[in-house]
């Protein structure tokens, strides 16, 4: 066995044997969804109490009407959401007014002020991701070293 396939499996069983650890909140090869950059920044802010860095796993835009993770749902500032509220299951269904309502507000998501906001705010999110790569790069440099 060569040294880099050794040294990919003990990095495996090193995430497992961190995984098991109870006061771990790091997000391994799962997701950490956010609407806006506010959101994700703040998630960003919250570390491991195991490992100081709190690894994220892969960080995905969501839109509005879509649940953050249970951990994250109280740092979400959108207004209310009935389709999110649906998926989080606090309502079993929409009412016809519901869906009129947030089919008018996807299409309002469309207009120019719109895309130009979502850019912005997309714009700090890559420096927020570009700050957190930096981070976990230099976090598992020093759990080698």
């Amino acid at each position: 066995m060569n040294l880099a396939a050794l040294e990919k499996r003990l990095r495996k069983i090193e995430l497992i044997f961190l995984r098991r650890k109870r006061d771990c909140c790091c997000r391994w090869e799962r997701e950490t969804k956010y609407h806006c950059a506010g959101e994700l920044g703040q998630i960003m802010n919250s570390h491991c109490p195991s490992h100081q860095f709190r690894d994220l796993g892969e960080i995905c835009w969501v839109p509005i009407g879509t649940p953050l993770l249970p951990d994250d749902r109280n740092l979400c500032a959108c207004p209310p959401s009935p389709t999110r509220n649906l998926l989080e299951g606090k309502i079993e269904f929409l009412t016809l007014e519901q869906q009129e309502a947030e089919c008018a507000e996807w299409l309002e998501e469309f207009n120019q002020k719109a895309l130009t906001d979502f850019h912005v705010d997309q714009a700090r999110v890559a420096a927020l991701l570009h700050e957190y790569l930096k981070d976990k790069r230099s976090n598992y440099a020093n759990m080698r070293g």
